[in-house]
């Protein structure tokens, strides 16, 4: 199964990942005993926005772990191997934190109040039509 990852979670030996794609999100246990020495690295490793290909098995989760709010909370992914397809490059600002955005992305512009940064160019064919004079105006 092949899905991006959106977030990671570590408990001594044991990480847990959940994968999302446009059908839903599935969570998958990366169980040091379970797997090789570099498939637990590279789980260890792993950026979230990730895109991984992960073998395994498909097991039932046990009453108290269940989540109700997810369509697959009944069930998680004991991960058996692990492939990268595309490694996400570290965001500039987490989605966790209430930290300002990196200092390297302020500096590119994101964060721009020149009307002359990414966002605001993105922004200027949008505003175009709302910026037109109504009829009758003087």
């Amino acid at each position: 199964m092949g899905r991006r990852a959106q977030n990671k979670r570590g408990m001594g030996g044991v990480i847990f990942i959940d994968l999302r794609d446009r059908e839903g999100m599935l969570q998958v246990v990366f169980d040091a005993q379970n797997l090789s020495r570099e498939d637990f690295a590279a789980a260890e490793g792993l950026r979230v926005e990730s895109v991984v290909a992960v073998r395994g098995e498909l097991r039932p989760r046990s009453e108290e772990t269940r989540n109700p709010r997810l369509a697959t909370g009944a069930f998680e992914l004991c991960a058996r191997g692990m492939e990268v397809l595309s490694e996400a490059r570290p965001l500039p600002c987490s989605r966790r934190s209430s930290a300002p955005c990196s200092a390297e992305w302020q500096k590119n512009g994101a964060r721009s109040t020149s009307g002359t940064g990414p966002a605001d160019i993105l922004l200027r064919g949008f505003q175009t039509p709302f910026r037109s004079p109504c009829r009758g105006a003087p």
